[in-house]
């Protein structure tokens, strides 16, 4: 959770735990809901919704925000723009049998990427 006050408590990041893979499942925070801090590791990313853009960004000591990766118009998770963002080849997406599509991303590479 961000440090910076908000009205009401920030929601976990983490929704629920893939029955199937037993890995974190990830949503976005509402628009103009702030800001999660991640733990390392392998997450797995629900789609934007429709008109919507997610983004995984790395905060640097600085404080400045680096483009990771995103997703925007329902669309599957893609590399952002920049060179810290991760590589095409670690997105790996799928589709269960209701529909549901979610896209793992290795969080471990933000550390090697800074």
């Amino acid at each position: 959770p961000s440090h910076a006050p908000t009205n009401s408590p920030t929601p976990p990041p983490v929704d629920i735990i893939d029955p199937r893979s037993g890995i974190d499942t990830v949503t976005c925070p509402p628009v103009g809901g702030g800001e999660y801090d991640l733990p390392n590791g392998l997450k797995l990313f629900g789609l934007s919704g429709m008109n919507e853009f997610c983004g995984v960004f790395i905060r640097m000591s600085s404080g400045n925000l680096i483009p990771f990766a995103r997703s925007y118009d329902s669309g599957v998770w893609e590399p952002a723009a920049g060179p810290h963002a991760c590589l095409q080849k670690d997105i790996t997406c799928n589709t269960d049998g209701s529909g549901v599509t979610l896209c793992g991303l290795n969080l471990l590479s933000l550390v090697n990427s800074t």
